[in-house]
C-alpha cells in the first residue's frame, strides 16, 4: 500500500503547554461538537481505545503521524507523538556540548503516586490535533486526537512527568519506538516503563546485535509485552512450516533432518529470527564451534545434548534409540545477491534429510518451500528430485506499519514464542563468527 506523506492531523489547538494539553484538548472537543450539532449533524464521538505513544525522529516524524492516523480509522486513540533530535539538544545547550547522558531521551518512568513538580508553562510545549471519520452506520465523527511534542534542551525530567500524566487513564497504553532499537537503550527502557506493549522493528537497526539484545533484555525483565515487526513479518513462513509438519509423513523426517537453509533478500534478521524459532522449537542447542562461511552462507552446528549423552552412556548412536529430533542439524543463512523480485523479505527454505527409503538410490532428500518472485504462491516441493509438489498460498509478508501496530493492538497478549526466540537468537549472535554483514 503507497502511503501518503501529508499528515491528516488537523491543528485545533495551536501550541499550548505540555502539561495543559488534556484540558485544552477537552475545550476544543466541546468547541468542535457544538459546531458539529449547530449544523444539524450527530454530535461527534470522542473515543480513546488506546494510548498510542510514538517516539520518533524529525525525519520520521510526518510519515509516524500518517501511520498513526491510518491506526486510529480502527482503533479510536490517543496519539502523543515524541520527536527526539539530539541536534537540537545540542545547540540548546547554552553552548555547552552535549555529552551521551543528555542526548539520551528520558530515564525512567515516574514513581505511581509522585506529584507533579514541574512548571510546565516554562517546560515542554506541545500541538495538539484530530483526525476524524464519518461512522456510516451511526452518523457520528469517530475522533482521535495527537499530542505533538518536540523536546528542546534539557527538558527530559519534565517531559517525562507530563507524558506520563496526560496518558488516558484505564485505557491500554502502546508504545511504538520507530527508531533503531539500539540507538538509545534508555530512552527505550523508559517507554517500556509506561507501556504496556513496546512495538520495535529491528529491520531498522543499525546495529541489530545491539537491538536484539536491548529487546532480549525487555524480556528477561518481564515488565513489559515486546512485539517486532520484523517477526511479524516473518510470520507467515513459520505458519507454512508448522503446517507442513503436521502431515505424518513429514513429521517422520524431523529425527532425520541433517540441514537447514534460509534464504533472504536484504532481511538478515528475519533469516536470523526463523532459524532461531526452528531450532529452539526442536529443543536444539548451538555447537561450541561458533560460526564459519561456506560457499557464501553463514553456518552454524545444534546438537540435541540429551541424545549427545545419552548415546555416550549408552554407546549407541543410531536412529533405533526413538528420537524425536535430529541429533545434529546444520544451519546455512544465504542471501541472495541476485533475485528475480525486488521485494525484501525470506525467499526460500530448505531442509535435507537423510533418505532412509531402500529404492531410491539418493542419500538425501531435501524439502524446500519457495516463494514465486513477485507473487504470494509458495511452492513446496519434496523428494530427491521435487517427486512431489504442492503449491501453497503465502500471506504477504510486506507489512505495513499500521497493519503491525493494529494487530498489536486487537492481540494484548504476550508472545511466548517471540520471547524465547529473541533469548535465543541473543545466544546466538554472540558466538565467535557471527556477523550480520555475512548473513
Amino acid at each position: 500500500m503507497e502511503t501518503p506523506l501529508t499528515s491528516p492531523w488537523a491543528v485545533i489547538g495551536g501550541t499550548v503547554s505540555l502539561g495543559d494539553a488534556d484540558r485544552e484538548l477537552r475545550r476544543a472537543w466541546r468547541t468542535l461538537d457544538e459546531e458539529w450539532r449547530r449544523g444539524r449533524h450527530e454530535g461527534m464521538l470522542r473515543l480513546r481505545e488506546v494510548n498510542l505513544v510514538v517516539v520518533c525522529t524529525e525525519a520520521t516524524v510526518e510519515q509516524s503521524r500518517v501511520t498513526a492516523s491510518f491506526v486510529g480509522r480502527s482503533h479510536p486513540a490517543r496519539v502523543i507523538v515524541i520527536v527526539v533530535d539530539p541536534e537540537e539538544q545540542a545547540r540548546s545547550d547554552s553552548g555547552i556540548a552535549a555529552g551521551p547522558e543528555a542526548a539520551s531521551f528520558v530515564a525512567r518512568p515516574r514513581r505511581p503516586g509522585s506529584r507533579r513538580t514541574h512548571a510546565f508553562p516554562s517546560g515542554p510545549s506541545a500541538s495538539i490535533s484530530t483526525a476524524c471519520l464519518l461512522d456510516e452506520i451511526s452518523g457520528h465523527q469517530v475522533c482521535s486526537e495527537e499530542v505533538l511534542v518536540r523536546r528542546a534542551g534539557r527538558e527530559e525530567e519534565a517531559l517525562r512527568a507530563a507524558v506520563t500524566q496526560i496518558l488516558v487513564p484505564d485505557v491500554p497504553v502502546v508504545g511504538w519506538w520507530t527508531q533503531d532499537p539500539a540507538a538509545d537503550s534508555v530512552g527505550l527502557c523508559w517507554l517500556a516503563g509506561i507501556a504496556d506493549q513496546v512495538v520495535t522493528d529491528l529491520g531498522r537497526s543499525n546495529e541489530p546485535v545491539l537491538g536484539l539484545g536491548a529487546l532480549a533484555d525487555l524480556v528477561a525483565e518481564g515488565s513489559v509485552m515486546v512485539r517486532e515487526l520484523e517477526w511479524s513479518r516473518s510470520a507467515p513462513w513459520r505458519v507454512l512450516t508448522a503446517e507442513l509438519f503436521d502431515q505424518a509423513d513429514k513429521q517422520a523426517l524431523i529425527p532425520r533432518m541433517i540441514w537447514l537453509e534460509v534464504d533472504h533478500r536484504e532481511a538478515p534478521v528475519q533469516a536470523l529470527l526463523y532459524a532461531s524459532w526452528f531450532v529452539s522449537r526442536l529443543g536444539l542447542v548451538i555447537h561450541d564451534s561458533g560460526w564459519w562461511v561456506e560457499n557464501g552462507s553463514l553456518c552454524a552446528r545444534f546438537v540435541d545434548e540429551e541424545a549427545a549423552d545419552e548415546a555416550r552412556e549408552t554407546g549407541d548412536d543410531s536412529d533405533e534409540r526413538g528420537a524425536k529430533v535430529p541429533a545434529e542439524l546444520v544451519v546455512r543463512l544465504c542471501s541472495e545477491v541476485e533475485s528475480d523480485t525486488e521485494e525484501i523479505g525470506l525467499t526460500g527454505v530448505r531442509i535435507g534429510s537423510r533418505n532412509e527409503d531402500s529404492t531410491e538410490e539418493a542419500s538425501e532428500r531435501a524439502l524446500h518451500l519457495d516463494r514465486h518472485p513477485n507473487s504470494c504462491l509458495c511452492s513446496v516441493t519434496a523428494g530427491p528430485e521435487g517427486a512431489q509438489l504442492t503449491v501453497k498460498s503465502l500471506l504477504r509478508t510486506e507489512l505495513d506499519d499500521d497493519e503491525g501496530l493494529s494487530r498489536v493492538i486487537d492481540t494484548p497478549f504476550v508472545d511466548k514464542v517471540l520471547s524465547e526466540t529473541l533469548l535465543y537468537a541473543r545466544k546466538l549472535v554472540g558466538l565467535p563468527g557471527f556477523r550480520f554483514d555475512l548473513v
